[in-house]
């Protein structure tokens, strides 16, 4: 017999809000710390059971997040798996989880989670639960900007092994800015699942120019804003025979 995601709870019984907030308060500290928004720290609402560990183990969310991102970018080829990506097509609905915590609640407390950017699972059927949104301790954003500190540190190392390539060559500054783009454009095109928009530029600057033996590559990179608010109006008109 399948067992179901979740045993029923009165929504009442169960208000995680304020850990919430205070786990949230304590990403913001951290943000204001850094000076940087905490986008790699994420809250979670619930523990589950994973069907294919064979264990009774009750598993924080976290853990299932993290398999999840593993089986996404851990290609041995350094290629990001467009299949496994978690917030595409299906792979956001966990069929290996199941006997999920709190998932009964009140509509107030799933306002006040999504406040402070805590990541809820939610039924997509009565057997299996789902992520609705990928968020981070920033309530306005996603996890996504995570992907972006991944890309980077993979950048670097593109740049570095251009470096490597370039380094001592007798060629112009025309010819080291050419070649650069090229390799790092060729290395970022077949790597990051096409998730990013990205520019790439390479020039000598002032300082370049008078030392003479160094060179300058700037690498842009974003990704778009993750929607999870879908409006819907529904207009009655009378049809016109």
């Amino acid at each position: 017999m399948t067992k179901r995601s979740w045993d029923y709870q009165d929504p009442n019984d169960y208000d995680d809000s304020e850990r919430i907030k205070q786990l949230h308060a304590a990403a913001m500290m951290y943000a204001g710390v850094t000076n940087e928004m905490p986008s790699q720290v994420v809250i979670t609402s619930h523990t589950a059971k994973h069907r294919d560990l064979g264990d009774d183990i009750q598993y924080p969310l976290s853990f299932d997040l993290l398999r999840m991102n593993i089986e996404y970018l851990s290609n041995p080829s350094g290629v990001w798996d467009v299949d496994r990506a978690p917030d595409i097509g299906m792979n956001h609905v966990r069929t290996n989880l199941y006997d999920v915590t709190h998932l009964d609640v009140s509509d107030a407390v799933l306002e006040k989670r999504a406040k402070y950017g805590s990541i809820t699972l939610m039924d997509f059927d009565p057997y299996t639960p789902y992520y609705p949104a990928f968020k981070n301790a920033n309530p306005e954003a996603s996890i996504a900007p995570m992907y972006l500190s991944f890309a980077s540190a993979a950048i670097v190392h593109m740049v570095h092994d251009n470096w490597k390539q370039r380094v001592g060559s007798n060629l112009t500054p025309e010819q080291y800015a050419a070649r650069t783009i090229d390799y790092v454009n060729g290395e970022i095109s077949k790597l990051f699942d096409n998730r990013f928009a990205y520019s790439i530029d390479s020039y000598d600057t002032p300082a370049d120019k008078k030392r003479r033996y160094s060179w300058t590559t700037e690498v842009t990179i974003g990704m778009p804003q993750m929607k999870w608010v879908n409006n819907l109006k529904i207009k009655a008109a009378k049809i016109q025979q």
